[in-house]
């Protein structure tokens, strides 16, 4: 969902209430309900999972929501992983997380992120590393330490709560380079499918499935290269 990004503080009321009744309308149409994340920018994106979290009870149970996506580089892993667990408890599994580095410009220095670690990819790659070893972790494991740019930390008990019925809550990799969609692949576990995509050149979609895992990637693409090095991949 993208609406009125109005910078003027009166008008934030009304922005979120069109988000609000945008989002029920779509739960009521039987659409899933899939929110951005922005910052400095639009009343509702800079805190999608609380907004997420206001609308699951008010729409159909057996709908999902999403995120297209969470910009990872701007939380805490710890924080960033019990939220999603959390959520992902409170609607019983029936929230897809689209993970992501988040838009540059104003964004990473106002949340603390380094300009240049956050355009190079490596800021995003970072958080998810520590985040795939917080939900591997178990309590009785030895101690896990990490240590980013902007995060310090020493695990020694496991996060709290865990995922619902899963390992994790069910993550949807998302990319814009052939490069990172391969490593998204990677990540899903193997064997991998990529699906022929639509004939049309700036509409074609790779969908890249791991069939012992719990991860789905979909990509948006111009091209069919990346699905062709996923399907190398695997």
């Amino acid at each position: 969902m993208y609406i009125a990004a109005e910078d003027g503080p009166e008008a934030d009321e009304r922005v979120l209430g069109i988000a609000i009744e945008e989002s029920l309308l779509a739960g009521e149409l039987g659409f899933n309900p899939w929110f951005t994340e922005h910052h400095f920018r639009g009343p509702w994106h800079s805190n999608p999972m609380q907004f997420a979290a206001y609308i699951a009870p008010q729409i159909p149970s057996d709908l999902y929501l999403g995120f297209g996506v969470l910009s990872t580089p701007y939380y805490h892993p710890v924080r960033l992983v019990e939220s999603m667990n959390l959520l992902d408890q409170l609607t019983k599994g029936r929230t897809l997380y689209g993970l992501g580095s988040g838009f540059p410009g104003a964004e990473p220095l106002g949340l603390g992120v380094e300009a240049e670690y956050h355009r190079s990819g490596e800021a995003a790659k970072d958080t998810l590393d520590v985040m795939q070893r917080l939900w591997q972790f178990r309590t009785g494991d030895a101690a896990y330490n990490f240590e980013m740019p902007t995060h310090r930390g020493e695990i020694s008990r496991r996060v709290v709560p865990a995922a619902y019925r899963k390992r994790h809550p069910i993550v949807i990799r998302t990319a814009s380079r052939d490069a990172a969609v391969i490593t998204a692949a990677q990540k899903a576990g193997r064997p991998f499918s990529a699906p022929s995509a639509p004939s049309h050149p700036y509409s074609s979609k790779c969908a890249v499935t791991g069939k012992r895992s719990r991860h789905r990637i979909i990509r948006r693409t111009s091209s069919m290269s990346a699905c062709a090095g996923a399907r190398a991949t695997g």
